[in-house]
């Protein structure tokens, strides 16, 4: 499963080889264009205060200095970067043969971790002779099947498989260290650490929101919730299965532009059926959020009545109203588009410094139907702390729907500052990831750093393989 946080969060860089550059002058110029640039900027300011924020550069400038790796130097403008907010911006070293963040090399201190492949034959005799089961064995993923064995108690998650075709199989997938804590290697070999790795029943395996299944030693498991926890949550693509006589379940695993045509075939598909069932599931667990566009079709199903959505704002510079203008440079714009355009930039380049509401409205719109389906009765949307961005601005349209109830934890909390926009070094060296808008909420109903809390808290002990079983219990009554 892809790690959504990471994806939105954008916090580190892919290594460089040790590539060398000038961190102090960078820091610079990613303070300066951030401070001018950035919509949530004076927000941030606002909140923490001028005196913090001085205190808190202060602090950077001499960590930058005489810092030449730019690997480290993008860690350390990132950290500095968390002043404002923990999502929607991010700091990152380009590879100097691409010119563009990842790249199928391993970067300098990935390859010092490397390791001789394992011979498989014989860790599988290995572990047909244990008498306990533990962490060690071969687990697999959406992508990858990995060979686990402890090295002097640390454990070693050796490659065997990958649908990851520029993956270099001697280097290790993840280490587990002696206190479950460890690290977890991205499909470009960038590092997301993880607190605690946890083993459920001896067949599920979890890092911090990504899971392998226990294949090698075969464990027997007597419990379907875990199967079908597994199919959810390595779904790479949404869909939708019956899970009894009263239930759909549909699962979204992002809302990224790029699904809503899924999604809308979907739903379409099984509408009849939704509709005349007692209950929905909405899975959103793991969903970081994509395009506001790609969950218009599940408002019908879950409409009882008018839903208000409050808009935001852009903050005029010329930085910012560049990217509208080479949008006109679109061979395949359409006059109304183009149009629409022209009349942005017209507004934004007349307010330069300022917020601007670029859509004729008063700041917000209402989502409204003649019909109210009588089906489904009531609706269950799962959550978690991977949730942000658009799935938070979803999930602030289904709460106003009597129907509804929010199943899980927290939301992640990034919201309020959003549109990442991106530019480059001077030096060509980084990516530097900030925000043009800023939501018209603000100030009196943040969600950037608190998250959404739902309805029904699921306890930690819960595991996450339960959380539908304490659905039809809790909310369904079955």
């Amino acid at each position: 499963m892809k790690n959504p946080v990471f994806i939105l969060l954008i916090l580190l860089s892919v290594s460089s080889f040790a590539q060398t550059c000038d961190c102090e002058k960078n820091f610079q110029w990613a303070k300066k264009t951030f401070e001018e640039n950035d919509a949530g900027f004076q927000h941030a300011i606002d909140l923490k205060g001028k005196s913090a924020y001085n205190a808190h550069t202060l602090n950077y400038l001499e960590k930058v200095k005489n810092v030449t790796d730019k690997s480290d130097c993008a860690r350390i403008i990132t950290d500095w970067l968390s002043f404002f907010r923990k999502g929607h911006l991010g700091f990152v070293a380009l590879t100097s043969d691409s010119g563009s963040t990842g790249s199928s090399n391993q970067s300098a201190s990935s390859k010092d971790k490397a390791k001789p492949q394992l011979i498989i034959a014989d860790f599988k005799n290995y572990l047909s002779t244990k008498k306990q089961t533990d962490y060690e064995g071969i687990w697999e993923s959406d992508a990858y099947t990995v060979a686990l064995k402890n090295n002097k108690g640390k454990f070693e998650a050796h490659v065997i498989e990958s649908s990851n075709t520029d993956w270099d199989k001697s280097h290790p997938k993840f280490l587990i260290n002696p206190d479950l804590s460890g690290v977890y290697y991205m499909g470009d070999y960038s590092e997301k650490p993880f607190k605690k790795a946890v083993l459920t029943n001896n067949i599920l395996l979890e890092l911090d929101g990504i899971f392998f299944k226990r294949t090698f030693p075969i464990e027997k498991n007597n419990d379907p919730d875990i199967d079908l926890f597994l199919e959810i949550i390595n779904a790479q693509e949404p869909f939708v299965k019956q899970i009894n006589e009263n239930t759909y379940l549909l699962r979204i695993p992002s809302f990224d532009g790029a699904y809503k045509p899924q999604i809308d075939s979907l739903i379409k598909t099984y509408s009849s059926k939704i509709t005349a069932s007692k209950n929905l599931i909405i899975d959103l667990r793991g969903n970081g959020g994509g395009a506001n566009k790609s969950y218009e079709a599940l408002l019908p199903l879950i409409y009882t009545n008018p839903i208000q959505t409050v808009f935001w704002e852009h903050l005029s510079t010329e930085l910012n109203n560049r990217r509208w203008k080479e949008w006109l440079g679109n061979p395949n714009i359409t006059p109304e588009n183009k149009a629409f355009l022209l009349k942005v930039i017209e507004k934004l380049d007349n307010n330069l410094g300022k917020f601007v509401n670029i859509y004729d409205n008063g700041g917000s719109e209402i989502f409204e139907q003649k019909e109210i389906a009588a089906f489904p009765q009531q609706v269950a949307i799962l959550t978690d702390e991977y949730n942000a961005s658009a799935t938070e601005q979803f999930l602030l349209s289904a709460k106003q729907s009597k129907k509804v109830k929010l199943f899980g934890h927290k939301t992640f909390g990034a919201l309020d500052i959003s549109e990442v926009n991106e530019v480059e070094s001077p030096d060509q060296n980084f990516l530097l990831y900030y925000c043009l808008t800023k939501s018209l909420r603000l100030p009196d109903l943040p969600i950037d750093d608190y998250g959404i809390q739902p309805d029904y808290f699921i306890p930690k002990e819960i595991p996450n393989y339960k959380w539908i079983e304490f659905v039809n219990k809790t909310f369904f009554g079955n």
